[in-house]
């Protein structure tokens, strides 16, 4: 389990919608949660020096507003009963996301917690940016989130899934999303849901077979039940549409992936069933055996 919960903040009540999410985790797994933030460093025109001591003002400025900005957040997870610890650091002039992904990795075992939009500097994040390059380029877990278009009041809100689901295919990597779906299952109570996806009928029983071995092995470290389903059609898209019949679900998943900041191989369907599904996934990279 995660010793590290690692929440990426802006300033922005739309990156701020991760935190009942991040919340959650670090309760549930006993995580430290530590809220972290990159003050991007402007741009400066080479020889003109009074323009280069503006720079460094501004600098100073956003770094004061950064500051203040997460202290308040401090101050409203402690009134609400959580611990978290913040850090601003200046851009070291690589991109956000990089930044990001070294500061996740110094740590083992921590999980990004990160919402899919959000305002930095005079861009914007959305999934093909930061949070995109995050899910390319780190080794660490992410825990990615859809905020609402309409923030909530309160900026730590409670949240709790109700089902853990697991999209497996038969594969050892995809098996590899089991021990973190179970433990987070089992630490909060939830029940478990398996799901399958093949291309045709005459793969069905075979399916249900396999799925039905899997849920014996791990029943007995799920208290609140295991339940499993196989499904027909696009692997994403039966994925994407079986969340949606079912409320509060937490998607665990693996993907494929290289070591350390290289890119992720990310499979399709992993990173179609993040990019549609309103529902926060928890990815996996599949280390290799």
């Amino acid at each position: 389990m995660s010793k590290r919960v690692l929440v990426p903040l802006d300033g922005s009540p739309l990156a701020q919608q991760i935190l009942p999410y991040a919340v959650w985790l670090a309760r549930t797994t006993g995580a430290a949660l530590e809220l972290f933030r990159v003050v991007e460093t402007p741009m400066a025109v080479d020889g003109e020096a009074a323009y280069g001591d503006y720079v460094i003002r501004i600098q100073a400025l956003a770094r004061d507003e950064a500051r203040a900005a997460m202290e308040t957040t401090g101050r409203a997870l402690t009134d609400a009963g959580v611990a978290a610890t913040s850090t601003v650091v200046d851009s070291d002039g690589s991109p956000i996301a990089m930044q990001i992904g070294r500061e996740a990795e110094r740590i083992p075992d921590t999980v990004i917690a990160v919402s899919t939009h959000g305002r930095s500097g005079v861009g914007r994040w959305l999934l093909g940016s930061v949070t995109d390059k995050l899910l390319h380029i780190t080794s660490c877990p992410l825990f990615v989130v859809h905020p609402s278009d309409a923030p909530s009041a309160t900026p730590v809100a409670s949240w709790r899934p109700a089902t853990v689901l697991v999209p497996l295919d038969g594969s050892p990597v995809a098996e590899r999303a089991l021990p973190t779906a179970v433990a987070l299952a089992g630490n909060a109570s939830l029940r478990v849901h398996l799901v399958r996806v093949v291309a045709d009928d005459d793969e069905v029983p075979a399916a249900r077979q396999a799925l039905a071995g899997q849920v014996k092995e791990i029943a007995s470290e799920v208290p609140s039940g295991v339940t499993f389903e196989v499904l027909r059609g696009d692997p994403a898209g039966a994925l994407v549409a079986a969340a949606k019949l079912m409320p509060d679900n937490l998607i665990v998943m693996t993907t494929h992936g290289r070591g350390g900041l290289e890119r992720w191989m990310l499979g399709s369907v992993t990173d179609r069933v993040v990019r549609y599904s309103r529902d926060p996934v928890f990815v996996i990279r599949a280390r290799p055996s």
